[in-house]
């Protein structure tokens, strides 16, 4: 009998479908090892082999590095007079790893890569302390690894990358009797990044020690210091920018949320429809209590990342456990004809596979490219150590890092001093023909060169070469095109 049910795995206790001519206790892992081995190099692997660099991806990453470059530095070049620039940890191991001999881009990539791999073997072993099944266990790493959401995370470079690892680290310290106090290490890391950060800290113990019937002891003492830290790190910030809003309202709700889409940080289709059929599977009354605690976490989060987007990363992690219930669940039920549901279930997978390849294809082919290190460098060469380089904001950090020279306005509008008047200004720069008010701008605003890339030209800002500042630049004789290739231009004021 044992060497007859061993074949079989167990949802909720009842035997159902032959899973295990695939998954096993011993392969498991490693499948799940070497598909995040293939999502996480796979974006610079093809940026280099496309570029013949690994080129940072998305200006988020310039932003960061710029940062971690000069952390303890101050260099005139690097600081735009408008943008309230701030550190954080992530920065700070950035910055640490430079005494190895390796740049900021390195270190960032390495980070990513190492910090990615750790989260995935915490979050595997976080599930396995729950005692969640195998193919649980297995099937929702799976849909994690190849998801939008972990790939933008650990490929781009951003703050997201060390943060989710310390909630990962905080919350597997957490779970044991023995680490339990030293979990507050990472905890007190995370309220540097912010007050939400903090705040989904504290609810994860709260919610932890009240479902486990724990003492509050470890919870008061990261209230108190979170407090503290929060008061006197963040809340200056908070008060002098407030807190840099999603606007929903001005967004389709779908394309928010659905990277297939078109959004960098979205979920699959496929997942969400997983999901669905996962929450169906657990609302069953005798389920109910055992997934009342993700129940709440996965409403709070939806929530946040409605106002603050950035926080479907947060969301991610519970969604795929959901998703790896649905499809077990899909799995398990009665299906009249195994060949519909054998189809129904490769196409499910193949949709997860391609949501994922088809996201690592646009990361690996995302802004900016060689032509845009190659205008940069010309600016670098060229422009006067104290000229202003006008362009999109989502071309500040690349600008300010790359080309070493201070641009009117960046992507950090939530950092940004007088924001409404500088707003004001790139717009009557970008869409007004008049040739006397363009020119008062830019001499005012020390403004000597236009960076213009292809994206601008396509949508990002004009549709057509007649409108505003373009039908400027290639009408009024006041411009001088002094660089050009297949992505970008610049122009100069005379």
């Amino acid at each position: 009998m044992h060497a007859q049910t061993e074949h079989y795995t167990y949802i909720h206790g009842e035997k159902k479908m032959n899973l295990t001519a695939f998954v096993t206790k011993k392969t498991a892992f490693t499948y799940l090892i070497i598909f995040c081995i293939l999502a996480l190099l796979l974006p610079a692997a093809i940026r280099y082999a496309s570029f013949g660099s690994i080129i940072p991806m998305e200006d988020e990453s310039f932003y960061n590095l710029r940062l971690s470059e000069n952390i303890l530095e101050k260099n005139d070049n690097f600081v735009v007079p408008v943008t309230y620039i701030e550190s954080n940890p992530y920065h700070i191991l950035i910055y640490s790893i430079k005494f190895l001999g390796l740049n900021a881009t390195t270190s960032s990539f390495l980070v990513g890569i190492i910090l990615g791999m750790l989260s995935v073997i915490l979050y595997y072993m976080i599930m396995g302390r729950f005692n969640l099944p195998l193919h649980h266990k297995f099937f929702s790493m799976l849909f994690l690894v190849l998801s939008p959401v972990f790939i933008y995370t650990f490929s781009v470079f951003n703050k997201y990358t060390f943060i989710i690892f310390l909630q990962l680290l905080g919350f597997f310290l957490l779970t044991k009797q023995k680490t339990r106090y030293l979990s507050l290490i990472p905890y007190f890391i995370l309220p540097f990044f912010g007050i939400f950060h903090a705040l989904i800290s504290l609810a994860i113990v709260i919610t932890y020690d009240t479902f486990m019937k724990k003492k509050y002891l470890l919870s008061g003492i990261l209230f108190t210091v979170t407090l503290l830290i929060t008061l006197f790190y963040s809340m200056p910030h908070y008060f002098k920018y407030g807190f840099d809003l999603t606007t929903p309202h001005l967004q389709n709700i779908f394309q928010l949320y659905v990277s297939d889409l078109g959004t960098m940080l979205g979920f699959g289709l496929f997942a969400l429809v997983l999901f669905t059929f996962g929450v169906i599977a657990t609302f069953k009354e005798k389920y109910s209590n055992k997934y009342l605690a993700l129940y709440l976490l996965l409403i709070s989060l939806l929530i946040l990342s409605y106002f603050y987007h950035e926080y479907v990363i947060y969301l991610n992690l519970i969604l795929m456990i959901f998703s790896g219930i649905g499809f077990l669940f899909l799995v398990k039920i009665k299906w009249e004809h195994k060949f519909i549901r054998n189809f129904a279930i490769f196409i499910i997978l193949l949709g997860i596979l391609f949501s994922g390849v088809s996201h690592i294809n646009r990361l690996s082919f995302s802004y900016p490219h060689q032509d845009h290190l190659d205008a940069a460098e010309w600016i670098k060469a060229n422009a006067p150590v104290d000229s202003v380089i006008f362009s999109h904001p989502s071309n500040g950090h690349f600008i300010q890092y790359a080309a070493e020279r201070k641009v009117l306005l960046d992507s950090s509008l939530d950092r940004t001093d007088s924001l409404d008047k500088f707003l004001g200004i790139t717009d009557d720069i970008i869409y007004s023909r008049s040739l006397k008010e363009t020119k008062q701008h830019m001499i005012d605003n020390n403004i000597a060169y236009v960076f213009i890339d292809e994206r601008m030209k396509k949508g990002l800002v004009w549709d057509r070469d007649e409108q505003g500042l373009l039908f400027i630049l290639n009408n009024a004789p006041d411009f001088e095109k002094v660089f050009s290739n297949k992505e970008v231009e610049i122009w100069q004021l005379k």
